[in-house]
């Protein structure tokens, strides 16, 4: 089976994963940005520009990224995720919990806690229950080079997905460049997916 982005299980109903110590979920970009606490239009080159000059950082020798965030544990830029009350995910950014010694010079907004990300409950829905709702998933585990064994998952649905992440089980763990793909990647590590399993062979 070949590594693809389609929304659907990879095979016979089942998706197939092989994450060694944590595990993808779906990469899936949000369904809206906010600049300054107003939405960005797709085609705005400019507020895209600066939505990227605000909101990313660089790293040690790195080009500047976005991303990484877990719920209720602000990041050094004064981000964090929330699951609202409605299940939508968001990114918020809060001015007085960025550390960032230059934020002054940034322009950035001293509005607390405005949404800067969102991913829509209902659009997170389809996405998991697509892929995981059928039958399952299974893992074919190697040691020493070699498969061992094989184990099937119970199906996932949103309800399971949207209360680990209201746990801070399932993290963000995607970092986008300006310059490249985009990575909204949502993983767990392995020891959620193995209390999932229902049988081995």
């Amino acid at each position: 089976i070949k590594h693809n982005a389609k929304n659907e299980p990879d095979i016979n109903g089942y998706e197939m994963k092989t994450g060694l110590e944590k595990t993808t979920f779906i990469d899936k970009a949000p369904d809206e940005k906010y600049l300054n606490g107003q939405p960005i239009k797709t085609r705005d080159a400019a507020a895209k520009k600066e939505y990227w000059a605000k909101y990313a950082s660089a790293k040690m020798s790195e080009k500047a990224t976005i991303g990484g965030w877990s719920v209720n544990k602000y990041n050094p830029l004064g981000q964090k995720m929330i699951v609202e009350e409605n299940n939508d995910v968001t990114i918020v950014y809060d001015y007085e919990q960025d550390t960032r010694i230059n934020k002054h010079e940034i322009g950035l907004s001293a509005v607390p806690s405005h949404v800067i990300m969102r991913w829509q409950a209902e659009s997170l829905r389809k996405s998991i229950e697509n892929k995981f709702n059928k039958k399952g998933w299974f893992k074919c585990v190697k040691s020493n080079n070699k498969f061992i064994k094989i184990c099937f998952g119970l199906p996932i649905t949103f309800d399971m997905f949207i209360d680990q992440i209201r746990k801070g089980i399932i993290y963000h763990d995607g970092y986008s460049k300006l310059t490249g793909r985009g990575r909204h990647v949502f993983r767990a590590g392995n020891n959620y997916w193995e209390s999932l399993i229902i049988a081995e062979y």
